[in-house]
């Protein structure tokens, strides 16, 4: 018996019976899956009939559907004892599942449309087989019903085409429908998921920014609105922005918002406007209580906010913020802290401020040919923040007109995280400020879209709108020991 069962066991092993029995049972369950497949998309009718048929069977010999129900298993896996005290008649359940079988075969027919009607039309959308690839869901979320998410299978097709604008554009004629979004599925390489809205809807003309807008959390700004979704960034986790856009744009507008959000929850501002034309309503303001390090508080910062019009006083308040970058460092060593963050929870009743260095217009600071020394250590100075500034509570918020590939060199272009750009030129400026490949700004702004912008992770929006000038009147007269108890910094 024992060699029988040996020689059985390698007949079995030599010739992969188990295998062969696996892929038959494969082949079996994908013939099955396949002719239901077919029978949803070409016999629908067929299926309809049939289960109309058996319910007027059940209706004609009640006591068949009586004996089913009433079956003691069927009805512990029902969980009878929750409903068995509720009359439902049998016609509400008939047409519960007629209706919701004409809705399943409606929607696997509707697949079927956009699978061989539509999206095999887009141009260039296919894999190296040339097979495009085909929709296997259609949801509509319950957080925004305005919202219907398309998950396709890609079919080997990468997300680097998929985000091309001229696909993009075609996707949307296909589906007749306003792509938002566009990303991969976390965990499923085989699958992306497209968020889209009716053409109906549009951003609106203006959105005025209130202190309400302001978030709870810790240094999270909020930069606009879109059609489902406020847009925010947290620079404690994402510490530098990158602002463009062309004259008109709106990107001043934007940058004034993000300074005044900033401005209250208690960080320090320092502003450099070499044009000198649209930050002076900041220039010696407090709005909320602060605090630093230095030593002499009334040279270095005298005044919550400041604005710097020339080379020689942005050198000094860079001097002034490295000297208090400096201060920092040591102590952060001393007290065995890793970063702001952990410093003001160990002394919540005197907690450091966050620092916020806006230059906009930053491609005219390469203009300056008289002053190239003095433009290096302006440079050198910001490009040490860009790279270290994060964990001492230092950031960046760099606007940018008509950048080139020389504007931003080296560490600070690659720690400029955080991507917004208004309407732009030409594609070429869309990919300086956005990043390679990307020229959302160019073909998802149009001619005349003020104050709507896009960012680097694809995502359209209206900026909000803030007249910072009659909006900072009323903090011009007062200054750090007459702001009230209550203004406490939030960090």
């Amino acid at each position: 018996m024992i060699n029988l069962k040996n020689k059985i066991i390698t007949f079995i092993e030599e010739h992969r019976v188990l295998d062969l029995i696996w892929s038959m049972i494969l082949f079996i369950f994908k013939t099955i899956k396949y002719l239901l497949y077919k029978l949803c998309y070409y016999w629908k009718i067929v299926i309809l009939t049939l289960v109309i048929g058996v319910i007027y069977i059940f209706n004609q010999h009640k006591g068949i559907l009586f004996n089913i129900l009433n079956n003691d298993y069927v009805k512990d896996i029902t969980f009878n004892w929750l409903y068995k005290d509720i009359y439902i008649p049998l016609y509400f359940i008939e047409i519960v599942v007629i209706v919701l079988l004409i809705i399943w075969l409606c929607k696997n027919n509707r697949l079927k449309d956009y699978k061989h009607n539509k999206i095999e039309k887009v141009n260039n959308l296919t894999n190296r087989l040339k097979e495009a690839p085909y929709i296997v869901k259609i949801k509509k979320p319950f957080s925004n019903l305005k919202i219907t998410t398309y998950i396709f299978n890609k079919n080997s097709i990468g997300i680097s085409t998929w985000l091309d604008p001229k696909i993009r554009e075609d996707l949307e004629t296909a589906l007749n429908r306003v792509i938002i979004n566009i990303e991969d599925i976390e965990g499923r390489k085989d699958r992306v998921k497209i968020d889209t809205i009716s053409p109906k809807y549009k951003l609106p003309n203006n959105i005025y920014f209130e202190d309400k807008h302001i978030s709870d959390n810790n240094f999270e700004l909020v930069l606009g609105e879109n059609i489902y979704e406020k847009i925010k960034v947290n620079i404690d986790k994402t510490p530098h922005l990158l602002v463009g856009g062309t004259t008109g744009s709106g990107k001043s507008i934007l940058i004034n918002c993000l300074a005044y959000q900033c401005a209250k929850k208690g960080a320090i501002l320092c502003f450099a406007d070499l044009k000198g034309l649209d930050y002076n309503s900041w220039n010696n303001i407090t709005l909320s209580n602060y605090d630093y390090m230095g030593d002499n508080k009334e040279t270095l910062f005298p005044n919550q906010c400041k604005v710097s019009t020339n080379l020689e006083d942005i050198y000094k308040d860079l001097s002034n913020i490295s000297f208090e970058y400096g201060e920092r460092q040591r102590l952060f060593e001393n007290l065995n802290c890793k970063n702001i963050n952990e410093y003001n929870k160990q002394n919540p009743d005197k907690p450091l401020s966050r620092i916020i260095y806006i230059f906009d217009e930053f491609e005219v600071l390469q203009d300056e040919n008289n002053n190239k020394d003095l433009v290096k250590k302006i440079t050198n100075d910001i490009s040490v923040f860009a790279t270290r500034g994060r964990a001492f509570g230092i950031h960046l918020i760099l606007g940018a007109q008509r950048p080139d590939a020389d504007t931003i060199k080296g560490q600070i272009r690659s720690n400029l995280d955080i991507r917004v750009c208004g309407r732009a030129s030409d594609k070429y400026m869309s990919e300086i400020v956005l990043g390679k490949g990307n020229y959302d700004a160019s073909t998802l702004i149009h001619e005349g879209d003020i104050g709507v912008f896009v960012t680097n992770n694809n995502k359209r929006f209206k900026g909000y709108y803030i007249d910072t000038e009659n909006l900072l009147k009323q903090y011009e007269k007062k200054d750090k020991n007459n702001l009230g108890e209550n203004n406490n910094v939030e960090q």
